[in-house]
């Protein structure tokens, strides 16, 4: 699990950076795309990351 956003430099900084995709204080919904609740644990992002945590955390 790692974040799906880059970083505030961009890729290969200093060589170039992309700044539509900027996200420079590494929030979830920066461009407000998903509901009201992205920071509680009825968001989507949060929901998911449980998602994958109890997905991990099952027994094969």
């Amino acid at each position: 699990v790692y974040p799906q956003t880059i970083s505030r430099w961009g890729w290969g900084w200093p060589f170039y950076t992309l700044n539509f995709v900027l996200n420079p204080n590494a929030c979830w919904d920066w461009w407000g795309y998903d509901n009201a609740e992205h920071h509680t644990k009825k968001g989507p992002q949060i929901a998911a990351i449980r998602a994958i945590v109890d997905r991990l955390a099952t027994k094969p």
